[in-house]
């Protein structure tokens, strides 16, 4: 019976995961307006942007007369370090697509168009750093609900001022897979968690023995809002959600009372 009040409060976190942290798309002709803006309180961070792919037949994009022949190499480019340039760091940003987005031109007259990945992270960050196998526990206020941005387990050779070299371990670069899926599946939509900074909580990273190990999650917490439909001023969490959070933590609890 634990095991499946577990695997359906996995379930219900992840799809509220999925609705807070999702993956927006954007299209845009030549000579129109790039336009994206975030929630309050979370900032523009572009995944994607490729420039170049020519725009013929394409229904959103108004026709114009075209070259007879489109040139082989008249393919897609990545742009997306100019885009970033123009858009990190901000709410909302507005931004006219053209050809002076790519550093040479390979098919002028060409229409094209841009199409651009990106998400609304949160604009304050808490980092939490813990040593292999201790825990590290999260925590927001009453009103708030942890929300996942990243997890890393494993060793780096950038390090971690929490976990110096000790005892002939050394950093090195290996990392577990799917640390911030699992980070989420356990913390995301709580009030308060705990993660053990272990191989059984995370899987075993591709380190060797004397790999010097840490956890490393970065996370927000985001406001529940009180009315049904309503929109919170950080994150998307109607009355239903809030619901389902209160009741997860009430479960939490029951679980773990016994610790």
């Amino acid at each position: 019976m634990a095991v499946w009040t577990q695997r359906s409060s996995i379930m219900k976190n992840a799809s509220f995961a999925v609705r807070t942290l999702r993956t927006l798309h954007r299209q845009v002709c030549d000579e129109e307006e790039l336009q994206i803006e975030c929630w309050p309180d979370t900032v523009i961070s572009i995944s994607q942007a490729e420039y170049g792919q020519p725009a013929a037949g394409r229904i959103q994009c108004l026709e114009r007369r075209e070259p007879p022949h489109h040139p082989s190499h008249c393919t897609p480019q990545d742009v997306r370090e100019g885009i970033q340039s123009s858009c990190r760091e901000k709410q909302k940003c507005h931004l006219k697509i053209s050809s002076a987005l790519l550093k040479e031109d390979p098919c002028p007259g060409v229409q094209r168009f841009l199409n651009v990945a990106f998400k609304c992270r949160p604009s304050k960050f808490f980092t939490r750093v813990v040593c292999e196998n201790e825990k590290l526990k999260l925590r927001c206020r009453k009103s708030l609900r942890i929300v996942i941005y990243s997890a890393f387990f494993g060793s780096a050779t950038s390090g971690a001022d929490e976990c110096p070299e000790v005892g002939g371990s050394k950093y090195e670069d290996c990392e577990a897979s799917f640390a911030t899926e699992t980070a989420m599946n356990s913390c995301h939509g709580r009030r308060r968690c705990s993660l053990s900074a272990d191989s059984i909580a995370f899987g075993l990273p591709p380190c060797s023995a004397k790999a010097r190990m840490f956890l490393k999650v970065v996370y927000t917490c985001g406001e529940c809002s009180h009315s049904e439909g309503a929109v919170s001023t950080k994150y998307r969490m109607v009355q239903n959600d809030c619901n389902l959070l209160s009741n997860n933590d009430k479960k939490n609890k029951f679980e773990h009372s016994t610790e």
